[in-house]
């Protein structure tokens, strides 16, 4: 689905919540685009009983974006993920396979290398911990415990959407309320 009125030129995707602080999540699929052969991410369904793909996961999109830098993305990460080794923190190995993925997406959910774009966090559909807040959470624990829909909640009718728009990625609700993050298209 795109924007109306967009010319086709910017996706909508879903949002699921962190139910610990609220941050936004972008739903998505990650997949190779068959007319360009670009790498783009398009909306995911949002169901709690939509099959997982292993290209499934969300967006994470703040100000300030996850840390490009290794210490401060250390400092950002649970304690149960680092070790201390030869005297310096690292991450654990099981952890390693985990880490958000730093990209650059555009409005149409395009992944660019170019330096254009807005940066990105890719968070496998797993889960394992909020970028925004932090919290870890450990084995199993199902999408419901950790992330939260307006559909989930009981209110199928007024589910969320975020929509690029004029350079900016909005977030609507039914209600029209809405709040807007630069991105670039």
């Amino acid at each position: 689905m795109y924007v109306p009125d967009s010319g086709r030129q910017l996706r909508l995707y879903p949002l699921d919540f962190c139910r610990n602080c609220g941050h936004e999540y972008y739903s998505v699929r990650r997949t190779k685009d068959a007319g360009t052969g670009k790498e783009v991410f398009l909306a995911r369904g949002g169901e709690t009983r939509e099959e997982n793909s292993p290209q499934d996961g969300y967006l994470y999109l703040s100000d300030p974006a996850w840390p490009l830098d290794e210490d401060e993305m250390l400092r950002r990460l649970p304690d149960g993920w680092l070790e201390e080794k030869n005297g310096f923190l690292r991450v654990k190995s099981s952890h390693k396979r985990d880490l958000p993925e730093s990209v650059r997406v555009t409005g149409l959910g395009e992944i660019v290398r170019d330096g254009s774009g807005q940066r990105a966090a890719f968070v496998e559909s797993n889960f394992k911990f909020c970028l925004c807040c932090g919290i870890n959470y450990l084995g199993r624990t199902g999408k419901l415990t950790k992330l939260a829909s307006l559909s989930s909640e009981g209110h199928s009718t007024a589910t969320p959407e975020a929509f690029a728009k004029q350079g900016g990625l909005v977030h609507c609700g039914r209600d029209m309320s809405c709040r807007s993050q630069f991105l670039v298209p």
